[in-house]
């Protein structure tokens, strides 16, 4: 069976360690899914799916030629909608 690895990268502190558990969750849910295991219940199945979180600090990330915060990228998604 094939082994998933999924990358996540978010600005440091926009995740809790409840929400990257939850996503993780949902993320392995679709997986095993689309792949038609999750109708098995294999327990190892769940084993094959690795997500792994970076958090980009504060200034590190960078929008429109910008240097960006946490704060800095909710006051642009806010301005866009």
């Amino acid at each position: 069976m094939p082994l998933y690895y999924v990358e996540i990268t978010t600005l440091s502190g926009a995740l809790d360690t409840n929400a990257k558990h939850n996503l993780e969750h949902a993320i392995t849910t679709a997986i095993l899914e689309l792949e038609g295991s999750r109708d098995r219940q294999q327990p190892n199945d769940l084993n094959r799916v690795w997500v792994r979180f970076f958090d980009v600090p504060d200034g590190d990330l960078i929008v429109g030629g910008e240097s960006t915060s946490l704060a800095g990228l909710r006051a642009l998604v806010a301005s866009q909608h």
